[in-house]
């Protein structure tokens, strides 16, 4: 890590850290190169994710399926509600329709969808006793209701 510093300090022409024996803490210089990093690394992750958008429209492409998207958000209440007030129409699980709302009409789609699931966790992480449990849980749920996931052991 020191030789990293050394080589940011050179690349800088400064010190990004005020540095003792028992304390570091960020210059002004630092500061700025934290912001711009934290920025960096945003910009890295919205770039990914713009890219993962690219490659599931051409998933629905490649089905014969080009839908003229105007909007998109995670907010599955949101979709219920646009669909509701007559602003667009959605595709959502099922379960969130409620099939007595006399505004809302839904259809199944044709070869149904199939929705990849994984559970996640920060690698090398402790998990408590309650999140390993809900994993087996859910791990022997798709053994004996779905097609089996690929999981890593989370021990």
């Amino acid at each position: 890590m020191n030789q990293q510093l050394l080589i940011l300090e050179r690349e800088l022409g400064c010190q990004p850290f005020s540095r003792s024996r028992t304390d570091w803490h960020l210059t002004r210089a630092g500061e700025i190169y934290i912001e711009g990093a934290k920025r960096a690394l945003f910009l890295k992750k919205e770039t990914y994710l713009k890219i993962h958008d690219v490659m599931e429209s051409q998933k629905f492409q490649q089905a014969g399926f080009k839908p003229d998207i105007l909007l998109e958000t995670s907010s599955t209440p949101s979709i219920v509600a646009m669909v509701r007030s007559a602003l667009c129409c959605g595709i959502l699980p099922r379960y969130y329709v409620d099939p007595a709302d006399s505004r809302i009409s839904c259809f199944v789609l044709p070869d149904h969808p199939a929705w990849d699931l994984c559970i996640s966790y920060r690698k090398n992480s402790y998990l408590s006793r309650g999140a390993r449990e809900f994993i087996r849980l859910a791990q022997e749920y798709w053994d004996q209701h779905l097609v089996s996931p690929q999981m890593d052991e989370y021990q």
